[in-house]
């Protein structure tokens, strides 16, 4: 028994050893281990810019490398993303994606992209995997960023009529000059469209360079008339437009060859062309020739094929293929010319259209090439396709109200641009010529937010244009006739482009479609109050500026206002005014007498044709409003004179100084060229043909006058009255900065003669003051303060014999500064 005891004492030892060997097993940790895997980082001290300080609109190659800091090889491609700015906030995408083939664990790829220097500071991002597609070990550590700073582009920010038409007359000069077909013939004999040698440097045939070649005409040509014919007919159409567009005869002989090219010496039957865009450029020259008798049929044709074109979701594209923005561009304005023309368009087509735009429009509001991630030129969304899309919701209808319109419209606003395309390295002057005619599509807008586009945009054309006339491409592609040959890259450094003097001459000329029927609206400013803050019972003047947006003349005009939105329960004030007649491009001012009866805000609505007998193109710009607070105590109409120093006295913002005897008034430059009817006026009057605009009250200017024992008599009746006015005279002088110093001039040197070519000579302006119409004061209505032309609202006026002449003065451009300079104006006694 005794052993048996020990066997199982033994046995049980055993088992407890075993099992707590077993536990102790089990209860150590385990090691994980952990699967090789890449790490993708940019290298921010490798990010750099092939230029420290551009100038915004230059060139710059931006530069970046991405380094696998993982243990794991990748094997596909590494996308890498730059950006102008914080991408979580919709930053610009610089061009389209980068990619590194693959990247081994510990290497390295380097990548570049090209950008057009933004100006200021801008931070550029890079991203590696920005759509997190291949898993890292850590996902975090993928975005670098770098700061770029630009120089602001320094160029003129105006323009003249006159330059305008030089630089026209000038480029259309050059573009004569290219009509034709050019070849390169190689060292060998053989033949190179002058396209094919631009595209390749080498010939076609022997591989033989082509450097240093000159281009020649064909003296028997093929395909005569045609403008590079041998890329098809477009750019023909589209040079005969700008011809057209700038007033060159029908019967030119250019224009004749070219139209003759078009539909007798082009490649392809003309009515066996396969391209939208063909079609569309078309119809925008035959429609620019005035002579429906002669071509409505093959405008009609045109728009058939264009209407066949169209994708089932509504685009355009290569023939019937995807649709892109591109195509839209010059299809939706080729089927608005022709609807201009009279030719009806189903409204299903631009039903269809607009659809296709509102589907494709980003989160950012912009729109890029076809909607996708991808495109031939930016990824993401880029001015040129914002402007055409807002182009083409505005052909389709939709009037700047519209969300979709105001997003893009906010979106272009955002990256204005005079010196770049936004979001795209290139096309820039197809940009201008987008953005030119989505603002200039019916209802017309003069302003960009807050840019004055087109003096901004026409001043920098005019810089770049070249001493032949001609402008330089900043396209991938370059068609020109003359020259020598060199690479591609080489050829278009110094080289006048066709297709970009086409798009340069057609946004100087403004070129749209004429209008069949006027298109009346409102013009900038679009309403006025004598007074911004009346008390009850006060009368004050509301003015409004209407404008005809087309060349055809429109008829009697009914404008009517209301206190309130009229479709809901508005109140009539007053009865409509009429405007009798209004010849296209004019503008007429109207005006309502309205007496403030209660106080609050007050939405002052202005309507043009209420009735809707009017028949005009667009109806969508005939209804405006504005708001207006009126307080709820009466007080004397002039505000009480406040006392700031021995002899000092502020009437408003008016400075008066009974010690030196003066007044001292401050405002802004106005005009920087053009013919003037006033020296200066307020913000709500006529700032359209006032040399400066000064933030005075009318009534505070003629108490001041008086408190310096000024006295008026009057005397002027109406505008132009040829008896010379009378009152005591007073001198006027005009200040303002300039690189750090005060600039004085008398108020006369800044305004020129153009009878006497002279600046005008130094007199004592009269001080007539203003007259009274139904008790009110009507410089306070009509914000008239000093006139050129003569005027019995002025408080202060011309004695001259020219002051009966309206056209007799315009802007000193040789004195004064440029428009938008603060000045101070100061009156005192001759």
């Amino acid at each position: 028994m005794k052993r048996l005891g020990l066997a199982i004492l033994v046995i049980i030892l055993v088992m407890f050893v075993i099992q707590s060997s077993v536990i102790a097993q089990t209860s150590k940790p385990k090691t994980t281990v952990k699967p090789p895997m890449p790490d993708l980082v940019i290298d921010q001290k490798s990010i750099t810019f092939s230029s420290v300080s551009p100038t915004e609109g230059d060139p710059v190659i931006i530069s970046a490398t991405v380094i696998n800091k993982g243990n794991a090889d990748i094997t596909e491609d590494v996308e890498v993303r730059f950006v102008e700015g914080d991408p979580k906030e919709f930053g610009l995408q610089i061009g389209n994606t980068a990619f590194i083939l693959g990247l081994k664990a510990g290497a390295s790829g380097k990548v570049t992209t090209k950008w057009r220097a933004a100006p200021g500071e801008a931070k550029i991002y890079v991203i590696a995997d920005p759509d997190n597609l291949i898993k890292e070990s850590n996902e975090n550590n993928n975005v670098s960023i770098k700061t770029a700073k630009g120089l602001v582009w320094t160029g003129k920010k105006d323009v003249t009529p006159d330059q305008i038409k030089k630089s026209v007359d000038k480029a259309i000069e050059w573009l004569r000059t290219q009509q034709g077909e050019f070849y390169v013939i190689c060292p060998n004999g053989h033949d190179n469209f002058l396209f094919s040698a631009m595209a390749y440097g080498k010939c076609v045939i022997c591989m033989e360079s082509l450097d240093g070649l000159e281009p020649v005409r064909l003296p028997d040509e093929t395909m005569p008339g045609g403008w590079m014919p041998e890329i098809g007919p477009g750019l023909t159409s589209l040079v005969i437009s700008a011809f057209l567009y700038a007033g060159v005869d029908k019967s030119d002989p250019a224009v004749v060859k070219g139209l003759d090219h078009l539909f007798n010496k082009s490649p392809a039957n003309w009515k066996e062309w396969s391209d939208s865009y063909d079609y569309a450029v078309l119809i925008l020259a035959l429609t620019a020739t005035g002579d429906k008798e002669e071509y409505m049929d093959e405008v009609e044709f045109s728009v058939q094929k264009l209407i066949d074109f169209q994708t089932e979701d509504g685009g355009w594209g290569y023939g019937q293929d995807a649709a892109d923005a591109a195509h839209l561009q010059y299809v939706i304005f080729g089927l608005y010319a022709a609807q201009q023309w009279g030719v009806k368009i189903p409204s299903e087509v631009w039903v269809k259209a607009s659809s296709w735009l509102t589907r494709l429009q980003r989160p950012d509001g912009g729109w890029n090439y076809n909607g996708s991630g991808i495109g031939p030129f930016a990824a993401d969304s880029y001015g040129s396709m914002t402007a055409t899309a807002i182009m083409g919701l505005k052909a389709s209808g939709l009037p700047p109200s519209n969300e979709a319109v105001k997003k893009g419209l906010e979106w272009l606003n955002k990256h204005y641009s005079v010196t770049r395309n936004p979001g795209s390295y290139y096309w820039h002057y197809y940009f201008m010529n987008a953005l030119q005619r989505a603002m200039d599509m019916p209802p017309k807008q003069e302003k960009l937010g807050e840019h004055d586009w087109y003096p901004e945009m026409a001043s920098f054309l005019l810089s770049t244009q070249q001493p032949d006339g001609s402008w330089i491409a900043d396209t991938p592609i370059y068609a020109s006739g003359s020259g020598q040959v060199q690479t591609v890259i080489e050829w278009g450094k110094d080289r006048g482009d066709i297709m970009t003097t086409a798009f340069a001459v057609m946004f100087l000329l403004r070129a749209m479609p004429k209008s069949a029927l006027p298109d009346v609206g409102f013009a900038n400013p679009v309403m006025m109050f004598s007074k911004d803050d009346p008390k009850i019972g006060e009368q004050i003047v509301i003015k409004a500026q209407i404008s005809n947006l087309t060349e055809t003349r429109a008829e009697n005009i009914k404008i009517a206002f209301y206190d309130g939105d009229p479709k809901s329960a508005g109140v009539p004030i007053g009865t409509p005014q009429t405007i009798s007649s209004l010849a296209g491009g004019e503008s007429k001012e109207v005006s309502i007498n309205w007496e403030a009866k209660q106080a609050g805000e007050h939405k002052i609505y202005a309507v043009i044709d209420p009735s809707n007998s009017l028949e005009e193109a667009s109806k969508f710009n005939n209804v405006e409003f504005k708001s207006l607070f009126v307080e709820g105590k009466t007080t004397p109409t002039i505000p009480g004179i406040v006392e700031v120093g021995d002899g000092l006295y502020k009437l408003g913002k008016l400075e008066l100084d009974l010690n030196k005897k003066t007044i001292t008034i401050y405002g802004k430059v106005n005009m920087s060229a053009g013919v003037i009817e006033l020296l200066a006026c307020t913000k709500i009057g006529k700032v359209h043909e006032s040399l400066l605009v000064l933030d005075v009250e009318p009534i505070h200017l003629q108490t001041a006058l008086i408190l310096l024992g000024l006295e008026f008599v009057g005397g002027v009746r109406y505008q132009g009255d040829p008896i010379t006015p009378k009152g005591d005279k007073v001198q006027i002088w005009v200040e303002w900065n300039s690189g750090g110093k005060v600039i004085r001039h008398r108020a006369e040197d800044l305004v020129y003669n153009r009878i006497k070519q002279s600046s005008m000579e130094h007199i004592g302006w009269v001080f007539t003051g203003s007259r009274m119409n139904n008790g009110i004061f009507m410089a306070q209505g009509s914000g008239t303060l000093i006139t050129t032309y003569r005027d019995p609202d002025a408080i202060i006026d011309n004695p001259l014999p020219e002051g009966n002449d309206d056209t007799a003065y315009i802007v000193n451009n040789q004195t004064v500064p440029p428009k938008g300079t603060e000045i101070k104006m100061i009156i005192m006694p001759a």
